[in-house]
């Protein structure tokens, strides 16, 4: 027992003295990097078999001597020290995911060039890498990567070709198929109808290529957006939807107020390539599939006659059309049947607006 109580004391003082010294060694490299010194040396930890171990202890003091930098800013310098010292975490642990994708965006603004070859790494190392390292690559590639003197073209279409595998492993939120569209449809300009015209045209090839071979990887995910279709592109439809709408009233507000006769006749023109956009979205029946007002393509409901958002007059749909013929009164059904008169649904309910 007494030599068990003398190697469990010797163990202890032992990893004390380790700890202590560690401690040390970050301060030491906390005050380079502070003081901003050029020269900065790529830090190995003695691994003993304990890499994922290890990689998580490195990476938290990684994570504490990026916080400690001044200003918050990284120097190029800094950026390189941290580049290095994420290649040796990822190295010991391969599949360190948040070293990846998280690191590559803490050094993006200062070594670009060095964030897309740790994510690049990431995506080759993995086994099963997820939608996070091809977004935050498509993100340095479109936002950062310029900065760094690699030609304008080349890292846009870096950037689409990110975003676009991002999508297509099927489990990514909405943010990160916009942004494939938006990267996608980014020639169309600053005029908001002939981007919306853009991004229909962007969803209708999507749409048509989910039928393809590989179909089930444009499935799936996650949108805030409308019922989920269930594919990439019914939750950009639908969203697409939502916005052509938007548009249409921003329209017809200017409308009402504009006094130039040339300018009311093109946005009018503009409104009518809007309202087209909308219709062709639900013909496909990728958008919702609710009832529409023509004028301003705000939804109703069941039993309006009138649009609330326009005042325009719509197809009403959903009322008893016995009730109402004979002595006006609307009456909603609930069921198979009217519960005032009996009358069979099928028989009272008008068809959706078309």
């Amino acid at each position: 027992m007494k030599r068990l109580s003398i190697i469990s004391i010797a163990v202890a003082l032992a990893a004390l003295v380790l700890s202590m010294l560690a401690g040390r060694n970050v301060d030491q490299q906390r005050s380079q990097l502070v003081a901003n010194q050029a020269q900065m040396q790529r830090v190995y930890l003695p691994r003993f078999g304990m890499d994922k171990y290890l990689a998580d202890l490195r990476w938290v003091m990684l994570v504490q001597q990026m916080g400690q930098v001044k200003g918050g800013k990284i120097t190029p310098e800094a950026g390189a020290y941290f580049a290095d010292a994420l290649e040796a975490i990822t190295d010991m642990d391969p599949e360190f995911e948040k070293a990846y994708t998280m690191g590559a965006m803490l050094i993006s603004s200062a070594v670009p060039i060095r964030a897309v070859k740790l994510l690049e790494k990431g995506v080759a190392q993995s086994r099963n890498p997820s939608w996070r390292y091809y977004f935050n690559l498509g993100f340095v590639a479109q936002r950062q990567l310029p900065n760094a003197g690699v030609p304008e073209e080349e890292c846009q279409a870096k950037s689409l070709a990110a975003y676009e595998a991002a999508c297509k492993l099927g489990d990514c939120p909405g943010h990160v198929e916009r942004a494939w569209m938006y990267q996608a449809t980014r020639g169309a300009g600053s005029d908001p109808v002939k981007v919306l015209l853009a991004q229909k045209d962007f969803v209708l090839k999507v749409h048509t290529d989910s039928f393809s071979d590989d179909s089930d990887s444009l499935t799936g995910g996650t949108n805030e957006f409308g019922p989920d279709s269930g594919t990439t592109a019914g939750r950009l439809s639908a969203w697409l939807a939502g916005r052509s709408r938007s548009l249409s009233h921003d329209l017809l507000a200017r409308h009402l107020l504009e006094t130039d006769a040339a300018k009311r006749q093109s946005i009018e023109a503009d409104l009518k390539a809007v309202r087209a956009v909308y219709d062709q979205i639900r013909t496909l029946g990728l958008a919702n599939a609710d009832h529409a007002c023509k004028h301003c393509l705000s939804a109703f409901g069941p039993g309006e006659f009138y649009c609330s958002s326009c005042g325009q007059e719509v197809k009403a749909y959903g009322y008893c059309r016995t009730c109402h013929a004979a002595n006006g009164k609307l009456v909603l059904p609930h069921g198979a049947y009217c519960h005032v008169c009996g009358t069979k649904a099928a028989a009272k309910v008008t068809t959706a607006n078309k």
